[in-house]
Parts: structure tokens; sequence; C-alpha cells
């Protein structure tokens, strides 16, 4: 499998088996990294290639002809401006946690001022 960018927002996505014949009916499938989520899901043409948009966020790309015959490889074609943030799944995280230690804090003042 290739991953050629465009640099047009999109890639191609090219199949090919070993012996240089393409991988015409596998499946192609993007998946992301932060929650394995597909976010793309198609098979490849007789001419074995498929342009795809570039996801914004970080990805892998799998294919599968079946039999045995899966590659993934890492999404390094990156959308322009590079990929989102992931800081905001983190500050979500720690408002949280935050959050929940307050209620736990405020909970048990709350037990000691009735014993």
């Amino acid at each position: 499998m290739h991953l050629i960018d465009n640099e047009d927002g999109t890639m191609e996505v090219i199949g090919e088996f070993s012996t240089g014949v393409t991988a015409q009916g596998a499946m192609i499938k993007i998946q992301t990294l932060s929650n394995s989520k597909i976010i793309f899901e198609k098979r490849l043409p007789s001419s074995g290639s498929l342009m795809v948009n570039i996801p914004k966020e970080s990805y892998i790309v799998i294919l599968d002809a079946g039999e045995g015959h899966l590659v993934q490889k890492d999404g390094f074609v990156t959308p322009d401006g590079g990929f989102l943030e992931t800081k905001s799944f983190e500050s979500k995280s720690n408002i949280n946690f935050a959050l929940y230690t307050t209620l736990t804090i405020s909970i048990l003042f709350l037990i000691l001022a009735f014993i």
C-alpha cells in the first residue's frame, strides 16, 4: 500500500500485491488514533487507487485484501497546518478530574459537619 500526498488536501491510496497486480476490491479503511473510529471505508476500484481527503486528526490506513493480506500504515500524510491539537482532550479530562475532586471533598466536609 502506498500513500501519496497530492498537496491539495487529498491523498492517493494505492493498493497492490507484491507481484504488482492491483488490489482491486480490497477494503480501504481510515481509522482515527484518538478513539479508533472508522472515518472512511471503501473498496478499491479496478484502478487500484482511491483519492481520499486527508483526515484532520492522527490516523492509520488499513488495506484488507482478505486471506491474510492485511496492511496497516500510520497516516504520515498530514493536512495543511498539521493535525488538530489534542490539548482540548487533555484539558477536558483535567476539568473533569478537578470537578470530581471538588465534589468529593465537599461531600466529605458535609459528612464531617453532621458528625
